[in-house]
């Protein structure tokens, strides 16, 4: 059997750094089918890496180092009002297409489009053997409109549907996100995120002797109800804010959450949302944890998942919460209504209606015919997301290309 070559082209420090592109890449790579060759460009790191990757003779990485590869990058974009950023990705435009053009890869997968796909779409100017797949990890136009963005948005949606239109195939990461590429014109399939379902659904815990996960459970016995939101402290698409406010609003309407904690799961800086719930009076109820190892295990213990952030695409905090078997309440916008049936799956609410939301949160932490039937069939969808199945789809798609 001939041997196909892949890179994965990914404008990130992975596996050092994690984020849902990059864990997304890291599933895939777990199984690899026999015919292919994988290569992943990436930025060169001098930190440990978060993700542990296979060791397999058929996964190799090229690296490219530049400023982002050194530790005080963050401080030097800082004072330079992000300048340095806007000369860092045009530097890495630059290596990356030197690299692709010298790599024998048949095929090349650009994770995202804008700037991701510029070096791979310059490539095939040299090389015009290569495919290039493009899998669209967001709605990025629409992300920039809902902040107000316009001029931003047109400009950022113009340039990516200039080199969509030049690949040999679009890959969208869930529904919404084939939607928001439809208003282009570029046709896509959808080729989602996934879940470790066994793990996940595994009632097992991993975490036994947990100081943290135990303080929780102490203050559960006490009739402390436990509320856990995922999702990364960063940019005002992410809905951290309404948490927070909702919890302010629990403390008003709600007739069953009379002690409470909101548990926020994700990395980012946590100081300007603790001033903000602090404003509100919130302070003791909004605990956040940052980035951890054993989200499976926090979500497990908790009496409810609430899903309020933006974004696109097919949530993995959604069906990784589904999948250990909680009911979920969220707003009803595309990227959460793609997966949950309405009273099926979760409860959906009216997006900026804090009053129905408390509503359905009473309702199922009062109804236990109700808690387990949410639970039971979101466990279920959760399976039909299963890692084995994104994967088989994805190279089932390459095959076409």
């Amino acid at each position: 059997m001939k041997e196909h070559k892949i890179i994965f082209v990914i404008n990130s420090t992975f596996p050092s750094y994690s984020g849902g592109i990059e864990n997304w890449l890291f599933n895939i790579l777990k199984e690899i089918p026999k015919q292919y060759n994988m290569r992943i460009l990436s930025i060169k790191s001098n930190i440990q890496p978060f993700y542990e990757i296979p060791t397999s003779s058929k996964i190799t990485f090229k690296y490219i180092t530049s400023l982002r590869s050194m530790s005080y990058y963050s401080f030097l974009n800082r004072i330079s009002f992000h300048l340095i950023m806007i000369l860092e990705q045009l530097y890495w435009i630059f290596i990356a297409t030197w690299k692709l053009v010298r790599d024998d890869s048949e095929i090349i997968i650009s994770l995202h489009s804008i700037p991701t796909l510029i070096p791979c779409i310059i490539a095939t100017y040299f090389k015009k053997n290569k495919k290039i797949v493009c899998s669209v990890r967001g709605v990025i136009g629409d992300d920039l409109e809902s902040m107000s963005n316009k001029f931003l948005s047109k400009i950022y949606m113009m340039i990516e549907k200039y080199y969509l239109m030049r690949t040999d195939k679009v890959l969208a990461n869930g529904w919404d996100t084939q939607k928001y590429l439809l208003k282009m014109g570029i046709e896509s399939t959808v080729s989602p995120n996934g879940v470790d379902y066994h793990k996940f659904s595994n009632k097992q815990s991993s975490t036994t002797g947990n100081k943290q996960i135990n303080s929780l459970i102490k203050k559960q016995k006490i009739n402390t109800k436990i509320i856990v939101h995922v999702a990364t402290l960063r940019g005002k698409i992410n809905g951290i804010k309404d948490v927070i406010y909702l919890a302010s609003v629990i403390k008003k309407e709600s007739q069953i959450l009379k002690e409470f904690i909101i548990l926020f799961v994700g990395k980012g800086n946590a100081k300007p949302y603790k001033k903000y719930a602090d404003n509100l009076g919130v302070l003791n109820q909004c605990i956040f944890l940052g980035e951890i190892n054993y989200v499976k295990d926090i979500v497990k213990i908790s009496d409810l998942v609430i899903c309020l952030f933006g974004g696109g695409g097919t949530s993995q905090a959604l069906i990784e919460s589904m999948a250990v078997g909680k009911p979920i309440v969220a707003w009803d916008t595309l990227v959460y209504s793609q997966i949950i049936q309405n009273n099926i799956h979760g409860i959906l609410v009216e997006k900026g209606n804090f009053s129905k939301m408390i509503k359905a949160i009473d309702s199922i932490l009062s109804n236990k015919l109700l808690y387990d039937n949410l639970s039971e069939n979101a466990q279920k969808k959760a399976e039909t997301f299963d890692w084995v199945q994104v994967r088989q789809k994805l190279f089932n798609e390459i095959n076409h290309v």
